[in-house]
């Protein structure tokens, strides 16, 4: 595992590495740029288990909020369930950590995850770059019976309202962060959606560097019905 430089974790763990890009969110990808950068393999959905990575998190004894998969997506279509399989008997083996997944794959995740129990260090979370695909994505995850289901509004392409019928446990938020390819974002877009979530008691985590951020908050893990 590695620290990380993405302020809602303190670790990155990838198992898993490869992916593919399957929204205007993904044009920008970060790490498919350091996957070029490395010389690895293009980024066109073949991925790459690294059994190697896998006992990585019960060596490190100190609790960790663990970014699982950051330079792929836990739920691809050309993920192996033997290796999604290996990955979740490791994080069995080490529960002093808190394992957060993040994916665009959405009706993928509700697929595997319906009708599970998981633990509650487990967290899910979909990316949603702008109104259109918070819908298309939340749709998938609000139902799924995790302790923290959140969105992530990154790179946040368009202003995003996240008012419906069940609310996410976290939303984390940031433009994109791509130099000099990096697409416009509205301050105002983030404010509102801040304000959104202090009238809702929704913790909130802006990722803007310097001193733009307003709010830096980790979800408390809600207990799950039996």
């Amino acid at each position: 595992m590695n620290r990380t430089k993405i302020p809602w974790a303190t670790m990155s763990w990838n198992p898993v590495t490869g992916c593919s890009r399957i929204s205007e969110g993904c044009k920008n990808c970060y790490a498919a740029a350091m996957n070029t950068r490395f010389g690895e393999k293009e980024w066109n959905g073949e991925l790459t288990f690294h059994k190697k990575r896998l006992d990585e998190p019960i060596r490190e004894k100190r609790p960790h909020r663990i970014f699982v998969c950051s330079v792929s997506d836990f739920f691809h279509e050309n993920m192996d369930p033997d290796w999604q399989l290996a990955v979740y008997q490791t994080m069995n083996l080490a529960p002093w950590h808190t394992y957060i997944f993040l994916t665009k794959r959405a009706p993928s995740m509700e697929e595997q995850l319906h009708g599970s129990t998981l633990p509650t260090n487990w967290w899910y979370g979909v990316s949603a770059e702008n109104q259109e695909q918070f819908m298309l994505r939340w749709v998938h995850l609000k139902d799924v019976p995790a302790a923290v289901r959140f969105v992530s509004v990154e790179p946040m392409l368009g202003p995003v309202d996240i008012t419906s019928s069940v609310y996410p446990d976290w939303v984390i938020v940031g433009p994109e962060n791509a130099g000099k390819q990096s697409r416009p974002c509205d301050p105002a877009w983030i404010d509102r959606l801040q304000k959104q979530c202090r009238a809702l008691d929704i913790p909130f985590f802006d990722k803007r560097e310097g001193l733009l951020w307003t709010r830096r908050e980790i979800p408390t893990p809600r207990r799950i019905a039996a």
